[in-house]
């Protein structure tokens, strides 16, 4: 733990935190009556309006002034204490007062769980009566594979994308200013047309990325991206906005998979970074 500690909060912003403590305690002082939590309750009361918000920010200001949770110091010499003591700490009191209310709720959530489980079975059998045997994979504990074509799409009148980008595009995009800021040696490798052997002929240009009609949600970036032939022709990082609906239903005319292209990939590793110990082991593996 101790090792770990330095870690702990290094992307932590305290006065954020705080604010997001504030606005859980508040959400959850709001709940039915016969779903409040006990700890939470004993912090606001009967107050209510300004009153209530003020009682929850005191609590929070004053749990972390009293924490030793906080600075790595004190967190190690918490440590080396008697069990009572690192228990009796501010905020693992609060979290462990927290904790008996959760608890009732994982028991009920045990069980619902189980009897869902149980029902899964039967959905999956209804399923397949609906829509046959072969049910398309859906990466719920499964792989995920999914078709289509590098094809173009029009999302509105008179608006028409093309199925591909290159890096003569991206010098045209920059603007000096996050987040079009393009590195003087991509851009020099670019005027020198010094693009070794991973321009595209028809292009004489790198190609940057491409768009298919292939049915991608939140969690595929960085999916290989395969063509006919069984190669890796780039990896899948994002969708278009049209497509946003993507999750809930599909639309061929519009949902288009963002795909990075693997010649810009190698010519990255290769021309810009010179990371050839990278090329090597792809090579060899």
């Amino acid at each position: 733990m101790k090792d770990a500690f330095p870690n702990t909060y290094k992307n932590t912003n305290f006065v954020v935190d705080k604010e997001l403590l504030i606005a859980m305690i508040l959400k959850a002082a709001n709940l039915p009556l016969d779903q409040q939590i006990e700890s939470i309750q004993k912090i606001v009361g009967n107050k209510t309006g300004d009153k209530r918000e003020k009682a929850v920010r005191e609590f929070v200001e004053d749990l972390y002034d009293d924490t030793k949770l906080i600075m790595i110091e004190d967190r190690t010499k918490l440590l080396d204490k008697d069990p009572d003591d690192i228990l009796d700490e501010a905020f693992v009191k609060f979290s462990s007062e927290l904790d008996k209310d959760n608890s009732q709720i994982m028991v009920k959530v045990t069980s619902f769980n189980a009897k869902i489980g149980l029902l899964r079975s039967k959905l999956l059998e209804a399923y397949m009566v609906w829509k046959g045997p072969d049910i398309y994979a859906d990466a719920n504990r499964s792989l995920r594979l999914t078709y289509g074509t590098i094809k173009t799409y029009k999302p509105r009148d008179a608006v028409h994308y093309d199925f591909q980008t290159t890096l003569g595009g991206v010098m045209e995009k920059e603007t000096g200013e996050n987040p079009f800021v393009v590195p003087p040696k991509l851009r020099q490798l670019w005027e020198q047309k010094d693009f070794g052997k991973y321009a595209d002929s028809k292009l004489n240009d790198i190609p940057i990325a491409f768009i298919a009609n292939l049915d991608i949600t939140g969690g595929n970036s960085g999916s290989p991206v395969i063509n006919g032939k069984g190669e890796l022709i780039g990896l899948a990082f994002d969708g278009n906005w049209e497509a946003v609906v993507g999750d809930y239903i599909y639309q061929e005319p519009l949902n288009r998979s963002i795909n990075v292209d693997a010649r810009y990939i190698l010519f990255v590793l290769d021309k810009f970074s010179n990371a050839q110990n990278i090329l090597n082991e792809l090579v060899t593996h």
